[in-house]
C-alpha cells in the first residue's frame, strides 16, 4: 500500500528536481532582465524544486526508511543528464562527453555498491560517540581530502589558464566521488 506508492513518488521527485534546476537555469538565460515576478520559468522551477520535490521527501521519507531511499538520489543525476541533453527546457541541448557519462556512472556505481555494502544503522549514536567519530584519523583524513578537492576545483575555476591542471583535478574529483 503506502510502501508501494511511496516507492513509486521518488522518481517523480527526482525527475520535479532535475526540471527545476533546469528551468532555473533556463530563467537565468532567457529573463535575466525580467523582475522575478515575471520570470515564469524561475517561479516553475522553484515550484517544482522547492515545493513538489520536497513535500514528495517529506512524505517518502516519512513511511520509507532512509537507506531504501538514498540509492534513488542518483535518478536526479540522470534525469539532470538526459533533460539537458533534449534542450526541452533550456535554449540549447547541451552536449554530453564520455567524461560527463563516464562521471555519472561512475557515482551511479558509487551510490549503489555504498547502499549494498555500506554501514548499516545500529541506532542513533549519542553525542560522545559523534565526537569519537569525529576525532578518529579516519575522519580527519576524510574531511582533508574533502577540503583538498573543494579547494582545488576553486583554484582551477579561478585560474582557467592551467587546463591540464584542470583536466587532472576534474579525474580526481570524479574518483574520489566514486
Amino acid at each position: 500500500g503506502r510502501t508501494a506508492f511511496s516507492l513509486s513518488l521518488i522518481p517523480a521527485g527526482c525527475f520535479a528536481s532535475s526540471a527545476g534546476l533546469l528551468l532555473m537555469k533556463a530563467s537565468a538565460e532567457r529573463e535575466s532582465g525580467l523582475p522575478l515576478r515575471h520570470s515564469w520559468r524561475w517561479l516553475l522551477g522553484f515550484f517544482l524544486l522547492g515545493i513538489v520535490a520536497t513535500s514528495v521527501d517529506v512524505f517518502v521519507l516519512g513511511v520509507l526508511p532512509l537507506s531504501l531511499v538514498a540509492p534513488f538520489s542518483g535518478l536526479t543525476i540522470v534525469f539532470s543528464l538526459l533533460l539537458a541533453t533534449t534542450g526541452l527546457l533550456t535554449d540549447t541541448a547541451e552536449q554530453i562527453g564520455c567524461r560527463d557519462v563516464g562521471s555519472t556512472v561512475l557515482v551511479m556505481v558509487g551510490i549503489a555498491l555504498e547502499s549494498s555494502y555500506g554501514p548499516r544503522p545500529q541506532g542513533t549514536p549519542s553525542l560522545a560517540q559523534v565526537n569519537i567519530y569525529a576525532a578518529s584519523p579516519r575522519f580527519a583524513t576524510f574531511a582533508a581530502l574533502s577540503g583538498l578537492v573543494v579547494a582545488a576545483r576553486l583554484g582551477c575555476s579561478r585560474f582557467p589558464s592551467s587546463r591540464c591542471m584542470t583536466s587532472a583535478i576534474e579525474s580526481a574529483t570524479c574518483a574520489y566521488a566514486a
